[in-house]
């Protein structure tokens, strides 16, 4: 018998400035049964401060709470594994320290998961963006699990996840892996959960600023992202699952390496091209857009100075139309 219906985990890292928004959306859920896991990582900030006031105006969540408040900062992965560790309930999910939810997000998803006896459940979510204007993501109702690092398939902050299919089946997270980690969870959770149920509302409001990964991108980090393609390979391997997925595996190859020719601050042909080659042979053939598959193709088939005019002329249209707007 578990303790609590849902156990969420929040990882906070120097997060004072948005972690009361989250606090307060939290703490304001319908569903009542719920036990609170907030991770502190080593903050320099007054996140914890911010954390008990808020707290102090809902006390009926104050024995729901724990609070790990670990000194050391050992990144995100660490953390929510640390907090999946504490918990308790009969399903878990994560919600980011700089986001917030509808105050109905987790009543909705439990019904959902409970009443259709399934172990996982998945709502859509809002874009938040700092001009104030919000877009909505929604996962559809015919939603089917993909290998797709896009948040809609491969975020935690929006999936319900029974905790005994992550218990029972030894899932973990990787702590040397800190970009890619909430996908890397996500899809073995999808690939063993015997149903998935979609709440086909916006229930989390993903919040954008310019301090997201994608504003300080690092080659470690597009290296940590190839990691996972490595992790899901072993994955299926371990499960007997690899002949089932062989091309939607070397889908989700091509995709966690593309940063390091999209991304000019780590542009790496070269590596790009070293790195899954046996993805290659089907490049034509993804979910990609048509310049990304045709660069791709060009690089693998070592054509890369004409797949860099491509990207240059690409990137300077990109910039002439934002400057006109």
């Amino acid at each position: 018998m578990c303790e609590y219906v849902l156990s969420i985990i929040i990882p906070v890292y120097n997060a004072q400035a948005t972690i009361g928004r989250c606090c307060e959306s939290l703490f304001a859920q319908t569903l009542k049964s719920i036990q609170y896991i907030f991770v502190i990582d080593g903050s320099v900030d007054d996140s914890l401060m911010v954390i008990q006031k808020t707290l102090d105006r809902f006390p009926n969540r104050r024995k729901d709470v724990t609070i790990i408040d670990r000194k050391d900062n050992r990144g995100v992965a660490y953390s929510r594994q640390q907090g999946l560790e504490k918990a308790s309930g009969e399903f878990v999910i994560h919600c980011d320290a700089d986001d917030w939810v509808e105050k109905d997000m987790y009543e909705s998803l439990y019904n959902a998961a409970h009443g259709n006896s399934a172990d996982m459940a998945c709502c859509g979510y809002y874009i938040d963006i700092p001009d104030g204007k919000v877009l909505t993501k929604l996962p559809g109702s015919d939603y089917h699990m993909e290998f797709n690092i896009a948040p809609i398939f491969g975020s935690l902050w929006n999936k319900l996840i029974r905790r005994e299919v992550i218990t029972q089946n030894g899932i973990s997270f990787y702590e040397n892996i800190n970009w890619g980690e909430d996908f890397l969870m996500s899809i073995q959770c999808q690939l063993l959960a015997r149903k998935m149920v979609v709440v086909n509302r916006p229930l989390y409001h993903y919040v954008q600023n310019a301090q997201s990964i994608t504003h300080n991108l690092t080659h470690d980090k597009c290296i940590e992202l190839v990691q996972c393609g490595y992790k899901i390979e072993q994955f299926l391997r371990v499960n007997n699952l690899l002949e089932n997925y062989a091309f939607e595996l070397n889908y989700l190859k091509f995709q966690l390496k593309q940063y390091l020719i999209i991304i000019p601050e780590v542009y790496s042909p070269g590596e790009w091209q070293r790195l899954f080659p046996e993805c290659h042979q089907d490049i034509m053939k993804y979910e990609a857009p048509l310049y990304l598959r045709l660069t791709s193709w060009l690089i693998a088939h070592h054509l890369t100075p004409v797949a860099s005019m491509i990207l240059n002329l690409r990137s300077l249209i990109n910039y002439y139309r934002i400057k006109k707007i």
